[in-house]
């Protein structure tokens, strides 16, 4: 079974961004203003997708493999989100 694959978190430190590349995802880097309250450091986004990463799972233990090495992950009938992060 092959899905799309998004992901909740638009924010992301060097290092998450790093790590999510690694499943296809495009990230490009954001400075943050000198007085922002979050910090200087700058943060990493993904723009929007020209079209989103896929992953194949041959089998429900892949799947659950998958899910134990990204956390928590939402499953739709076309995609799986790994839900990294908030939103309403």
């Amino acid at each position: 079974m092959t899905l799309r694959l998004t992901m909740t978190a638009c924010f992301l430190s060097e290092q998450r961004a790093a790590e999510y590349a690694t499943l296809g995802f495009r990230f490009e880097r954001m400075e943050r203003a000198p007085d922002s309250p979050f910090g200087s450091t700058p943060m990493y986004y993904e723009p929007e997708p020209a079209e989103d990463p896929t992953v194949e799972f041959e089998s429900l233990d892949e799947l659950m493999a998958f899910v134990r090495r990204w956390g928590r992950c939402v499953l739709f009938d076309d995609r799986i989100e790994v839900y990294n992060g908030y939103r309403e």
